[in-house]
């Protein structure tokens, strides 16, 4: 109960923000590290998440639709996060704070790895972010 609690407050404040297109993709925890990273979306669907803590960290993975260029849309309300993008071999393609939307060059069929966190968050709160890919 208490997870669908935050998933509904965090597409409360996702709405007032702006961001909320026709589906979200929630996160579930845990998801600290690549093993147990949640699918991020295209388009419209948009993948939602929070971060609760500076420790906490948030992976998630997208497998390229098609082969060219990709914009992503990092939404942090103003919050201290980064993202870093990584690509299938590991290596890290993109970090900073989204202040911008990042164009990317994916190959469909790859797996590319985002990262998510906090430089500083106080503890005991539920910060929103959103990842929009197209």
């Amino acid at each position: 109960m208490k997870k669908w609690t935050r998933v509904l407050l965090l597409t409360a404040a996702m709405s007032m923000f702006g961001a909320i297109s026709a589906f979200a993709a929630a996160e579930v925890e845990p998801n600290n590290d690549l093993g147990s990273a949640n699918t991020a979306h295209y388009g419209g669907d948009y993948s939602l998440g929070y971060i609760s803590s500076i420790s906490d960290m948030d992976w998630w993975v997208l497998t390229a639709n098609r082969t060219g260029s990709h914009s992503i849309t990092f939404s942090r309300n103003n919050q201290p996060f980064n993202l870093n993008i990584y690509s299938p071999a590991g290596t890290l393609l993109y970090s900073g704070d989204g202040s911008s939307i990042i164009t990317l060059n994916l190959v469909e069929g790859q797996t590319y790895r985002f990262l998510v966190y906090a430089t500083s968050v106080p503890t005991n709160y539920y910060y929103p972010y959103s990842i929009v890919v197209n």
